[in-house]
């Protein structure tokens, strides 16, 4: 512990006449008669002056020694004493008290002295301490700039970075889970097939239904290509049948008077009997209507085996007509299941993605192609459920997207706002935004804003555009008050 001591200026203490003794280096021991709490008088007339030395302080005939440091004064043959300790003071003050007192010391207080842990230091600044404060100290202007600096600095620190983040957070609304979506359109697989050709790749432009993929099924073809031999076989018989029609009718026409001789007409008929029809014996008929045309005139011509032969053959087209058209409705169903297998563009558009290959086996409804339509990407994000009132449509939004080494910063607003589930937490229940970039076209979003990108989205309240605006509206209508106020 040390402890500031003042005490009165050592300078101003009377000198006593007691018995002191200086040893110096040489071992020369010099009697000092006069000497105070400053130092003391030299005696003799000696050029140079001792700096240091052994002082011999006599008590009860035990001398209390110590080294001292001397240093001259102003005062002629006057040395001063220099650097005393606590203890080599205390013992020289008690016998100076002592001598002004008249009262002998005791040993106690001898022994008080020496143990005394008391380091005195003195309150008055010395010569060393004077230079060492002026010394490379600024000049008075040049500190009143520097503080000046130093606390515009502080305050900007303190009120523009602390107080703009403050007000940045009250201002902003952080959204989780931004990313760029695209209105992509999914074309799945109509049915379970295998890929036979894909006729779009990724970037191809398409119209409403152009085809983007066909697909295949074996039995299915297989199915047409008996469908299609049977009807063609179909129409080939009706025609064999039609053609037999025209020809018995033409033989038979007497209106015309282009009617064929009976026996003509009979072979004509055997003919076509034989080709179409495998019952019924042809020349049994013809000698019953012979007896018949003999028996009766009249009736006969109604049963010729002619005109029976043709109503049959009438029959028998409408019969072939009726199968024909079935035929042909079944090749047209198995048509249409394999024209079914054919992805078909649902939208305008550029292609996105085609997920699959050729002769790949897919099950129904698997993705086959991709479409963007022609409109532009959105921003999608995700808050919590607590800032649900104060989310809303058209509320400005800071859209910032790190491209490479590029940091890109636009601006958008809200389109959309339904609640659901994080798509990262499905069990914490939120709300979904959709936040539509402003003044940029679907090309421009298309090239800087890829699908699926992360992004950093901000929602900004703008409440502290609604206070400055209050303020700006005070403040002026201050200044036209202390203008009206001023004015002569």
């Amino acid at each position: 512990m040390k402890i500031r001591h003042d005490r009165p200026m050592p300078e101003q203490s009377y000198e006593v006449a007691a018995p002191l003794r200086l040893q110096l280096q040489s071992g020369e021991t010099v009697a000092i008669p006069r000497w105070s709490l400053d130092g003391f008088s030299y005696p003799g007339a000696a050029d140079i002056l001792p700096r240091n030395g052994i002082l011999v302080i006599p008590f009860q005939g035990v001398d209390i020694r110590f080294s001292i440091e001397l240093a001259p004064s102003a005062q002629p043959g006057f040395l001063r004493f220099v650097g005393l300790s606590g203890r080599e003071r205390e013992t020289l003050a008690l016998f100076y008290r002592s001598l002004l007192s008249g009262r002998m010391a005791s040993t106690d207080d001898i022994i008080t002295s020496l143990d005394t842990p008391v380091d005195l230091v003195p309150m008055e600044e010395t010569e060393v301490e004077r230079s060492a404060a002026i010394r490379g100290r600024i000049p008075r202007l040049l500190r009143i700039l520097w503080n000046f600096i130093l606390y515009v600095v502080l305050a900007f620190l303190v009120f523009g970075v602390m107080g703009g983040q403050i007000a940045a957070l009250l201002d902003r609304i952080d959204v989780d889970r931004g990313r760029v979506v695209a209105p992509l359109v999914d074309h799945p697989a109509p049915a379970e097939a295998f890929v036979r050709e894909i006729r779009v790749q990724p970037g191809d432009d398409v119209r409403v239904g152009d085809v983007l993929a066909v697909l295949g099924d074996p039995d299915l073809d297989d199915a047409v290509a008996v469908a299609r031999q049977a009807v063609r076989e179909a129409e080939r018989a009706l025609g064999r049948a039609e053609a037999a029609l025209a020809t018995l009718r033409a033989a038979m026409d007497a209106e015309g008077g282009t009617a064929l001789p009976i026996t003509a007409r009979l072979a004509i008929t055997a003919r076509y009997q034989a080709e179409f029809f495998s019952d019924g014996d042809t020349a049994q008929m013809q000698r019953l209507w012979l007896s018949l045309r003999d028996l009766d005139p009249d009736v006969a011509p109604r049963f010729s085996p002619d005109r029976v032969i043709a109503e049959r053959l009438a029959a028998l087209i409408r019969d072939r007509r009726h199968a024909l058209g079935d035929l042909r409705e079944t090749l047209a169903h198995r048509e249409g299941r394999r024209d079914a297998a054919r992805v078909i563009a649902l939208t305008d558009g550029t292609v996105h993605a085609v997920p699959v290959h050729p002769a790949q086996h897919v099950e129904e409804g698997h993705l086959m192609v991709q479409i963007e339509a022609p409109r532009p990407r959105l921003m999608l994000g995700w808050v919590t459920s607590e800032v649900a009132d104060r989310v809303h449509l058209g509320q400005r939004v800071g859209i910032t997207f790190a491209n490479g080494a590029e940091i890109l910063a636009v601006e958008g607003r809200i389109t959309a706002v339904r609640a659901g589930p994080d798509p990262g937490q499905p069990n914490a229940f939120g709300q979904l935004v959709t936040i539509r970039a402003e003044g940029m076209d679907v090309a421009a979003l298309r090239a800087i804003f890829p699908v699926d990108a992360p992004v950093d989205l901000i929602i900004h309240r703008d409440r502290l555009n609604g206070y400055t605006a209050l303020a700006s509206r005070v403040g002026a209508t201050v200044r036209a008050w202390v203008t009206a106020r001023l004015a002569p």
